[in-house]
């Protein structure tokens, strides 16, 4: 006859082998999930901005046009093709970042890894697009444009919202 005390054992050893291999089998997979989103971010980075020549291009007009008339003359609704390529290059540029916003967001991307990359350049912009951003808002009643760009900038250390 086998012992109730002796049952018990052996069916702990049993539980307790495939409770540790679940274990590390979910422990490993934890790692390499935390892994690929460090990568993908850096893969992100160098093929999305640091690669990347329209990029580049429209954060130098950006720059540019925010130093000399702002980017608020840029939401007129009458330009010349001249102007209306820089509001394309900027229209660019904030869809990137509203791109990138909602990617950290849902955890798509590591957050510290681009905060650690992009963090003042997200508050500048933020700031020096916010009254282009309020007025394009207010032309297109679209008051939710770049909304998640403009949730981190804040949290990255941007001022106060345009308004509308």
């Amino acid at each position: 006859m086998v012992e109730p005390e002796s049952l018990q054992g052996s069916i702990l050893v049993h539980l307790l082998g495939p409770a540790a291999v679940l274990f590390v089998g979910v422990g490993a997979w934890c790692i390499q999930v935390w892994i690929s989103k460090k990568r993908a971010t850096i893969e992100f980075i160098s093929q999305n901005e640091i690669g990347n020549t329209l990029w580049q291009e429209a954060t130098r007009r950006f720059a540019k046009l925010s130093r000399e008339d702002g980017l608020t003359p840029l939401a007129a609704e009458d330009l010349d093709d001249e102007r209306l390529k820089d509001r394309l290059l900027v229209g660019y540029m904030l869809t990137h970042c509203e791109a990138v916003a909602v990617a950290i967001k849902r955890g798509v991307i590591n957050k510290k890894i681009y905060k650690d990359w992009n963090r003042s350049r997200y508050a500048d912009a933020w700031n020096k697009a916010q009254g282009y951003i309020g007025a394009r808002r207010a032309q297109t009643d679209q008051s939710t444009a770049f909304e998640h760009f403009e949730e981190l900038a804040r949290k990255w250390g941007a001022g106060s919202p345009p308004s509308p």
